[in-house]
């Protein structure tokens, strides 16, 4: 119910409306989390830390409120906290693992989340473009050349007919060295 309502105010610009109700709700962890969840929504991002960090526990499964607080652990730049944070995050969902890989991207740590890919890729046979994408990216700057060129034939199996799947795989034969196959993918990819 909560979230309904939250969705209709910030569709009407009146979601500061609900602050002083919210305010006065219980501080179980479910509530503070939805009350960090409002403050995100307002981009006041340290009122939300507040209340986000006291119910961490509480998001671990919680989709919405996993992405929405990861992020602002990230604005804030509590680094570690977020590391922390991601090894607790369970596994609901195939973009939750998405997720988790690209913040462990961000925070440079490409190991873990060249696992994370792996395990997305393996056991949960992802196969959305910009996962891909990021995939061979990461496969790339591993070294892991041969395993990015499955990626990349799969790729342009997917998505024949966008250009961009080209530039990718384009991109990441320059990068193995093979400028012939390069060329000609970076070609059609115009």
């Amino acid at each position: 119910v909560f979230m309904n309502v939250v969705f209709i105010l910030r569709e009407q610009n009146k979601l500061q409306e609900i602050i002083p109700f919210a305010l006065k709700w219980s501080d179980e962890d479910s509530i503070l989390a939805y009350k960090g969840y409002l403050f995100y929504l307002l981009s006041d991002f340290a009122r939300a830390y507040e209340f986000f960090s006291k119910s961490s526990n509480y998001l671990t499964d919680k989709g919405v409120l996993i992405s929405a607080y990861a992020d602002v652990l990230w604005r804030l730049k509590k680094t570690d906290e977020l590391k922390d944070f991601l090894l607790r995050v369970k596994d609901i969902s195939k973009e939750i693992v998405y997720l988790k890989g690209l913040y462990y991207r961000l925070l440079g740590d490409f190991d873990m989340a060249l696992e994370v890919f792996n395990k997305l890729f393996a056991e949960w046979d992802y196969k959305d473009f910009s996962f891909l994408k990021v995939y061979v990216e990461n496969l790339d700057e591993s070294g892991d050349y041969e395993k990015a060129d499955s990626i990349v034939e799969l790729l342009t199996q997917l998505y024949p007919f966008y250009g961009e799947s080209h530039k990718v795989a384009g991109i990441h034969y320059y990068r193995a060295g093979k400028l012939e196959n390069s060329f000609k993918e970076l070609l059609m990819a115009n």
